[in-house]
């Protein structure tokens, strides 16, 4: 099926965004840089402001950079986000006025320690409560957004405009819902586009301009509408990745299940579906506040009782709803959070009668040859069970 023009050009305003970037500096705007996904963007687009979503991966020369700021046994992906802002050449991480974050990873806390304290970087923290599932936890989040949202109007010298506050929040209501039409096609075999597609639609929303994403976006589901449904008959297993962070770059897993020929259908990741659920019911901070903190939790945030869980309860849902047969749980070395909960994400597949595989990788070539096999047999196994 021919590639949809909306996808030629999204990869075309990818190319040209850092010289974009770089001309809207020029002219007086500020670049707001974010590595966690419970920043609200719609705050800082009001305020004039650009936000960009700095999570840029899978260079092990990065990551030799930054252990050295850390330590060798940190999580290469916060390991990669001081090296690369050392090393100085990636655009993105460039061109940041500063950083606002919200880390529910402890070693993320530390990228923001020394990027302040190496590099000069200014960080504002956005407080974010450990018992998330709270009503304390709840008013004391709404409290720290209405604190940022003050701190970054002074840096503007500006008040944050109520009008302008609703354009946001319609505006990345509306990027949500057409992120989430794309998912929802994942569940049809007949979709035109593949998992790996709708993931890079998706990433391309972390840097590009929002407004003329969303233009894209409508574009790009309008062409999908419009398009004659793939009836190609295909039987292979249908499987979901979970688990740790899957940034751009880190594309070495990715790669090996396009090389066997995969069929992966859906995701469990913060850099992919899990950034999509939840509107923003009212334009006012509590609002704002509520759909970031009761969205899909990451891992790294502890919950006390596993049997209610809600990224269990979410997980659960996925796994029938797009009619999953096996699951890939991607985990980065060192990332304590993600590997200790394996065994419970394994625990809650397998009694499902899914299929279970758990991937534990950095950003070197070491073990692409080994991933591959394990992937291989997990296929074959699942296919002996069907």
């Amino acid at each position: 099926m021919p590639r949809p023009s909306a996808l030629t050009e999204l990869n075309d305003l990818l190319a040209k965004r850092p010289e974009e970037l770089k001309q809207a500096k020029a002219e007086g705007r500020k670049v707001v840089g974010y590595f966690c996904s419970y920043i609200p963007e719609e705050i800082i687009w009001a305020l004039g402001m650009i936000p960009l979503r700095l999570c840029r991966a899978g260079n092990n020369q990065a990551v030799s950079v930054g252990a050295t700021y850390l330590t060798s046994n940190a999580c290469p992906f916060a390991c990669s986000c001081v090296g690369l802002k050392k090393d100085g050449r990636d655009g993105y991480f460039k061109l940041i006025d500063y950083v606002v974050d919200a880390p529910a990873c402890l070693q993320m806390r530390r990228v923001l320690e020394v990027w302040e304290k190496y590099f000069e970087v200014r960080v504002l923290s956005l407080a974010l409560p450990r018992q998330f599932y709270s009503v304390r936890g709840q008013a004391y989040f709404a409290q720290a957004v209405e604190q940022l949202s003050r701190e970054l109007a002074h840096d503007q010298g500006i008040n944050l405009d109520s009008a302008r506050l609703t354009q946001a929040v319609e505006l990345f209501n509306d990027i949500r819902r057409q992120q989430r039409w794309l998912y929802d096609g994942l569940k049809q075999a007949s979709f035109a586009l593949d998992w790996r597609q709708v993931l890079g639609v998706i990433r391309a929303g972390l840097l590009l301009d929002r407004e003329q994403y969303l233009q894209l976006l409508h574009e790009l589901v309008a062409q999908l509408k419009s398009q004659a449904p793939d009836n190609t008959p295909a039987r292979k297993a249908r499987l979901l990745i979970a688990g740790a962070m899957l940034a751009p770059g880190d594309d070495k897993l990715v790669n090996i299940l396009a090389e066997v020929g995969a069929e992966v259908v859906m995701d469990e990741l913060c850099t992919g579906s899990r950034s999509i659920y939840g509107e923003i019911k009212q334009p006012d901070i509590n609002s704002i506040a509520q759909r970031y903190l009761s969205n899909i939790p990451c891992g790294s945030l502890p919950y006390p009782k596993l049997d209610d869980d809600p990224r269990h309860k979410h997980l659960r849902r996925l796994l029938t709803e797009y009619r999953i047969e096996g699951v890939i749980y991607y985990t980065l070395r060192f990332c304590d959070a993600y590997n200790f909960k394996a065994g419970h994400m394994r625990h809650l597949i397998t009694s499902m009668g899914i299929s279970f595989l758990h991937i534990s990788s950095d950003y070197t070539n070491a073990d692409v040859g080994q991933m591959r096999t394990r992937v291989e047999a997990f296929l074959e196994s699942i296919q002996h069970r069907t």
